[in-house]
């Protein structure tokens, strides 16, 4: 009742929240009702509005982080930091046309650190944009001087830029040097064995990384995908749906439910597969190739 008065003096308020040690990774729902709460009845405040942003990100609500730092931006000051976590919670949103304005703003205040860079790359790839993506990863990349795993980070989406401009050799000279100086990063090894399995090619050496890839994190559900996608492809497609149900198992994620909802098209399993297909777009999935697939009734080829 207090968080929702707004004659409530900030500092009280902001005296109750860090009794309540808010934010935090651990969040109750009723915590999170508080700070919105707090949030809405002082619209004006700037540390109140980023409290909220900060508590909705460390728990994984991006869209509601994204509001309350948006809120934040207007009212003080505009700080990397900030940006830095818009940025993310936009991707994980996947907000990409605010992500990519919200990247250009940062380099244009930033313009000698990496996050802008790193993000812009991101948000042109999914806008489909390659070319302006690879060029602004390429100058990202050069300002992760010592940091390994942003260089790698770099380097994997640059990489990603090649193969949807189709120079599929560009990509396999450049995750080739990326496994020879991280030869057990399985992150690195199911990047390289997803895009293979999009592009359909290379199926035998595909199936080989991904398994590598699965043992050295058995449980990882994005490999899992990536797996059932090669069986796919190979045209086995009762081990797709095997590996693919295990994918979605606690997994939440949009394009694992619409590859399964594939594999079940192809197995002549069209109930399944408009179920998994309704799935996908209830967890995010808004392609117009997705929703052609739910209206017809019927798998189509990318």
């Amino acid at each position: 009742e207090a968080a929702k008065n707004p004659t409530l003096n900030p500092d009280k308020a902001a005296g109750i929240l860090t009794k309540m040690s808010i934010p935090n990774e651990n969040m109750s729902e009723f915590e999170l009702q508080c700070i919105e709460a707090f949030a809405k009845s002082h619209p004006s405040n700037y540390s109140m509005q980023l409290k909220a942003g900060e508590s909705f990100f460390f728990n994984n609500s991006w869209k509601k982080s994204v509001q309350y730092f948006n809120a934040a931006s207007e009212l003080g000051t505009i700080n990397l930091d900030l940006l830095t976590n818009l940025m993310i919670a936009q991707y994980n949103a996947q907000m990409f046309q605010e992500l990519d304005a919200t990247a250009e703003s940062t380099i244009t205040r930033f313009p000698n650190v990496t996050h802008g860079f790193l993000y812009g790359g991101l948000a042109k790839i999914e806008l489909a944009a390659f070319d302006e993506a690879y060029q602004l990863l390429t100058m990202g990349k050069d300002l992760a001087i010592n940091n390994a795993n942003l260089e790698l980070r770099f380097e994997l989406s640059m990489a990603e830029c090649q193969h949807h401009l189709g120079n599929y050799t560009a990509f396999d000279e450049q995750m080739d040097a990326v496994l020879a100086k991280h030869p057990n990063d399985a992150t690195s090894i199911n990047n390289y064995a997803y895009f293979l399995a999009l592009g359909n090619r290379r199926l035998e050496k595909k199936k080989k990384m991904i398994k590598q890839a699965l043992e050295l994190e058995a449980d990882n559900k994005n490999f899992m995908d990536t797996y059932g996608w090669v069986f796919f492809q190979k045209g086995d497609y009762k081990k797709a749906i095997e590996w693919l149900t295990k994918a979605v198992e606690n997994n939440r994620d949009w394009l694992v439910f619409e590859h399964l909802g594939d594999a079940y098209a192809k197995n002549g399993q069209l109930d399944s597969a408009v179920k998994n297909w309704k799935l996908s777009q209830e967890n995010g999935g808004k392609s117009e190739l997705l929703l052609k697939k739910i209206k017809n009734e019927k798998y189509y080829a990318e």
